[in-house]
């Protein structure tokens, strides 16, 4: 992921206080869990209803998308929430995002492996990316 080619976003509520190797473009909260799904701790119990959330929110994540992609020359966007997901039983809305997006867009959501993520500016364990 080379500087500039891509279009950091977070899709998360809150931004962290811990500075990274890249700056966020936006935030697009509409693919952000609720407060109430962001207590579940279960997939299986997360997942249906955020779904569900994400699909209620379809219009409204459109638009953001097609802003974000018109204000950054239509470069490729890199979907952010900070959390990892590389041990096995690990997961993140950003899961059911990238399953939500490749259904409506036709095409897949891919997770970027640690390696695709530049150098943190502090000591804090960087997460991964799609």
């Amino acid at each position: 992921m080379a500087a500039g080619t891509v279009v950091p976003v977070g899709i998360t509520f809150y931004g962290l206080r811990q500075k990274f190797g890249y700056d966020l473009a936006a935030r697009l909260t509409s693919m952000a869990p609720s407060r109430q799904l962001f207590k579940i701790d279960d997939y299986g119990s997360f997942r249906e209803p955020f779904l569900e959330l994400l699909e209620s929110r379809w219009s409204w994540i459109q638009r953001e998308l097609a802003a974000l992609k018109e204000a950054h020359d239509d470069k490729p966007i890199v979907l952010l929430c900070f959390d990892r997901v590389d041990r096995s039983g690990d997961w993140c809305h950003r899961q059911v995002v990238a399953e939500f997006l490749a259904s409506k867009l036709g095409q897949p959501v891919e997770e970027l492996g640690l390696s695709s993520i530049p150098a943190a500016r502090s000591s804090v364990d960087q997460s991964t990316l799609f």
